[in-house]
């Protein structure tokens, strides 16, 4: 089964437990733990050669999860 990002980011943030990442740290480690499930988003034709607004784009939506990731989950600060 695959996993949403807010599951993969918050399985790397629980296995990670009271460290600090940033945002872009979190999605290259997420985008080299699971390529495959990247790899629709990455042939999207807006990213097609561009691999800063692949990322860019990866970032600004764990950006938008990371406000329920920290309400519901207490281990995730």
């Amino acid at each position: 089964m695959k996993l949403s990002q807010a599951q993969k980011a918050l399985e790397f943030l629980k296995s990670n437990a009271n460290q600090k990442f940033t945002a872009r740290f979190i999605a290259d480690k997420l985008i080299a733990t699971y390529p495959q499930d990247y790899i629709e988003k990455r042939n999207n034709i807006k990213f097609q050669n561009n691999e800063s607004a692949f990322k860019q784009q990866v970032i600004r939506e764990l950006y938008s999860i990371f406000p329920d990731l920290i309400q519901n989950n207490p281990c995730v600060k």
